[in-house]
This record gives structure tokens, sequence and C-alpha cells, in this order.
């Protein structure tokens, strides 16, 4: 308790002020009571002198002797015999105390002493109480102001300079909650936004297959049409119908990532596995178009990661290339052990991709401007998703790419040291 004390400039000030408040009362109360035997001293002083005075009136040959009786204290033979004379007149040891002139003077004194230093030392008190309290109440208010402040939206608060002691802890922690507040709610209002974005990008993709189907649904539904129109008019609605349950299939991915609905698993596995499995899944697409899928890499290589999500971003990338692909064409993929991640390399022989359009490709719903692109399925959904599935583990993505030439792909994931051994 004494070493908090020491350290707590506020509780010291308060030991201060008792400690000066008790010594305080302590003189008062010493001066009052040595005040108070000094009276009664003086009425002794007084009495005796009235006592010498009548002896050396009536006796003046015995003043020496008289005098000498007087001032010497605890005669015990004079002392005997004034006791039994006094009790002839029923003055005697037992003798109230208010029975006494003297002593009832004595008490008066006493007790009007008494009082006015009471009074004065709770006055005292009270002092020192209301200016610690009105020191902790001004420091209050400024807290409860500031409070205010904060719960109407204004941040931009002072705190109290105190350099130490509980109330600068305070006033540190309080603006540190106050910091945290305005970035929580300035990410409120960021992810507001995206939100708002979000729908009206999700309203502007969906609006294009929606309309499609409902032209094409009208056609079918006259009666006049032909056979040849007909086939041509629910081709081209299960086109839209595709395209459109592929598009909600992603966006929902992509809305329950962003809203943090997701929460990824990390566990440790093979990369390779997981590299494996994605080439599989595409393995059909690219057969079509007579692509050829090498994988190239070293032993296994563990990692801590996810594994479902890490494989939906390697998908989106392959995708992709056999997408912009041309018939014959081929994709390389390798992998490396770095110092501080694992690099995925996905190589194609594609159209690849514009030098300005490369800082614009992993934005949402961002498609490229070549007549290729535009004509070709798509949302611009699909590697804006892997950058944040990658993000979200701590990793990244980049591009380098040679227009009508090659593009490489390059997945990065935080390595796991311990997983080497």
């Amino acid at each position: 308790m004494i070493d908090y004390i020491k350290k707590e400039p506020l509780f010291k000030k308060m030991f201060t002020f008792l400690l000066i408040s008790l010594l305080l009362m302590w003189s008062i109360l010493l001066i009052s009571q040595y005040y108070l035997l000094e009276q009664v001293h003086r009425e002794q002083i007084k009495l005796n002198q009235e006592v010498v005075g009548k002896l050396v009136s009536i006796y003046p040959e015995r003043e020496l002797e008289i005098v000498k009786t007087v001032i010497n204290k605890n005669d015990e033979k004079y002392l005997e015999i004034g006791n039994k004379t006094l009790l002839k007149y029923g003055y005697d040891i037992n003798t109230k105390a208010f029975e006494d002139d003297i002593f009832k003077g004595s008490f008066y004194m006493f007790m009007a002493c008494t009082i006015v230093g009471a009074f004065v030392i709770m006055l005292l008190n009270i002092v020192l109480f209301l200016r610690g309290s009105k020191y902790l109440g001004e420091r209050l208010e400024y807290f409860s102001k500031n409070i205010d402040k904060v719960m109407a939206g204004d941040y931009s608060v002072n705190m109290l300079g105190d350099t130490e002691g509980i109330l600068s802890r305070i006033s540190i922690q309080f603006e540190q909650m106050i910091r945290r507040l305005k970035i929580s709610f300035e990410a409120l209002e960021k992810e507001k936004e995206n939100i708002k974005s979000l729908i009206t990008d999700i309203s502007h993709q969906l609006k294009t297959p929606l309309a499609s189907i409902k032209m094409f649904n009208s056609l079918l539904l006259e009666e006049n049409i032909e056979e040849n129109e007909r086939i041509e008019f629910l081709n081209r609605s299960r086109a839209d119908i595709n395209k459109l349950e592929w598009l909600t299939g992603s966006l929902v991915k992509l809305s329950r990532l962003e809203a943090g609905m997701i929460n990824l698993k990390k566990e440790k596995g093979d990369i390779k596995e997981t590299i494996c499995e994605a080439v599989n899944e595409v393995y059909l697409k690219a057969s079509k178009k007579d692509i050829d899928i090498s994988f190239e890499s070293e032993d296994s290589i563990f990692i801590i990661y996810d594994h479902k999500w890490t494989k939906e971003a390697i998908i989106n990338v392959i995708e992709n290339a056999i997408k912009y692909t041309e018939v014959g064409g081929y994709i390389k993929i390798s992998v490396n052990k770095m110092e501080s991640y694992v690099r995925l390399d996905i190589e194609d022989n594609g159209i690849g991709i514009d030098g300005e359009e490369v800082n614009n490709i992993f934005k949402r719903f961002y498609r490229g401007n070549s007549k290729i692109v535009q004509e070709s399925e798509g949302s611009g959904v699909g590697l804006y998703l892997t950058r944040k599935i990658l993000e979200e583990q701590g990793g990244c993505i980049t591009v380098k790419s040679e227009k009508d030439q090659w593009t490489t792909f390059s997945l990065f994931l935080q390595n796991c040291c311990e997983c080497w051994r």
C-alpha cells in the first residue's frame, strides 16, 4: 500500500493533506491542553499566595517556615494534619470536582477550548475534503464532457495533462480507446460503402443475363415462331442461365468472404496435393481446347493454409488461363520454396495482358478492353476473389505479361518454417 501511495501522485497528495491535517489537530489539542494546564497552574499559585498571605499576617515571625511548607510538596507530616483539619469542614479527597470553585472555572475554560479546537479541526477537514472533491470532480467532469463529444461523433478530444499517476493512465487509455473507436467507425463506414458498391455491381451484373432470359422467354411464347428459332432461343437461354448460375455462385462466395462470414481454416498440408486437385477439376476444360497442363515441383511442400479456399484461388487462375489461351496452347505450373513464402507460378501462352490493364485486373468486376475478353464469358470476379483469398492468409498475387505472347501469375503463400522439419 505504501509503495502504491509513493507511485500515485493523487494518493500522495491526499496522504500529505491527511498528515498535515493530523499534525494540525494534534498541535491544536496540545496547545489548548497546555494553555488549560497553565491556567490551572496560575490558579494554584494564586491559592498558594492567598494561603501564605493569611498565615504570614497571623504569624509574621514564622514567615520562612510558612513559605517552605506551602512551596515544598508532598510533606506527609503536614499533609496528614491538613487532611484531618479540613475533614472537619467536609473538604477531603472525596470532595466532588464541581464543589471546587477553582476546578469549575478551569473546567468551563477547558470545555470552551475543546469546542473551539474541535470546530477548527472540523472546519479544516471540511476544507481539505472540499478541495480534494473539487480536484477529482473537475477531472471527472472533463472526462464526462469528452465522452459526450465522442458519443456525438467528435473524436478530436484532448485529455488531461497529468504526467503520471492513475489519472494519466486513464487519460492515455481513454485516448487509445478513442483512436480504436475512430478506426472501427471508419472501417464500418468503409464497409458500408463497400456493401453499397457490391450491391450496385451485383445488380448490374445480374441485369444483363436476366434481361436476355426474359426476352428469349417472351419470344418463345409466341405461337408463330419457327422450330430452328425456338431451338436457338433455348440454347441462348441455357447459356444465359448457366452464366447466371456461375455468376450467382461467384457473387455469393465473394460477398461472404468480404463480409467476414467465411472463417478460413488454416491447417498443415502439402500444397502440391492442393495444386493437383485444382488441375484435376479443370482438366476437362483444358482437354476440350487441347491445352497441355504441366506441373513441375520439388518434393512435398508443407505449409499452414486453408485447403478449400486456396484450391478455389488456384482454379480461378487456371480457368482464366484456359479461357484466354488458343487451342493447342500450354499451361505450366511450378512451385518453389522461398525464405518467407511459397511461390506458385502459373504460366500460359495466351493472349497476354495489356500493360495499362495490369493494375486493374484484380479489381472487382473488372474486365479487359480487348475484343476477345469482352466476347468471352466472365464477370471479372475470379481474379478479385483469388486476391482476397490469398490476402486473408497473409499472401498476395502478382502478374507479368507480354501482349499476345504469354502471362505468368505468381501466387504467394506464407511459409511456415516449422513445417519443413
